[in-house]
């Protein structure tokens, strides 16, 4: 009987060194965008690039503590389960998907750039606004499934709860995406100096 709390203690913690990472890479992101100098971006994602492996590592363990708690006590015929397991998996391939080639091209485009001040033209490159809507529809989604698996409702629970994390989601982006600290203030700025 051991087993299963050591299951859900791994469970739990690898969904908080999840979130975790998904932090980072949300808080870089949002910094990225405030930059004034392609040196500061570097040093952001540099930072951020040291974290990488903690979101996809946790993501691993939540799946196999996940799968090896399914399988010994629980059912996939149960729907918070299999709506967990969906959007959980929808969220992965995002994040390999859109996110993570979208952090690397960032982090290859200010590699390659010079250090100084950027330039109007510079935006396109770190003012990615996919990436702020991705990384909060995900850790929105996330929070939905968690409390999906806290409550553990029949389907019609399950989904209203996945509908409401993706409004909550797509509401905070749309607010981080009007954040008044963005690039082209600081580039303007640049320009008068």
């Amino acid at each position: 009987m051991i087993l299963y709390p050591l299951l859900l203690f791994l469970h739990i913690a690898a969904a908080v060194g999840l979130f975790m990472g998904l932090g980072i890479e949300l808080v870089s992101v949002m910094r990225v965008r405030r930059a004034r100098r392609s040196e500061q971006i570097r040093e952001i994602l540099d930072l951020a690039a040291s974290t990488r492996a903690l979101a996809p590592l946790s993501a691993l363990l939540v799946l196999a503590a996940g799968f090896s708690l399914c399988l010994l006590w629980w059912s996939f015929s149960l729907p918070w389960i299999d709506v967990s397991l969906g959007v959980f998996l929808l969220t992965a391939f995002t994040g390999v998907t859109i996110t993570g080639r979208r952090l690397a091209c960032m982090h290859r485009w200010v590699q390659g750039h010079p250090d100084g001040p950027l330039s109007p033209s510079s935006t396109r490159h770190i003012d990615d606004p996919v990436l702020v809507t991705t990384l909060c529809t995900t850790m929105a989604l996330l929070l939905s499934v968690l409390f999906i698996m806290t409550t553990k409702p029949l389907l019609p629970g399950s989904l209203a709860s996945v509908f409401i994390g993706m409004l909550v989601g797509a509401g905070v982006s749309v607010l981080l995406s009007c954040y008044p600290g963005d690039t082209s203030i600081s580039l303007q700025e640049n320009e008068e100096a």
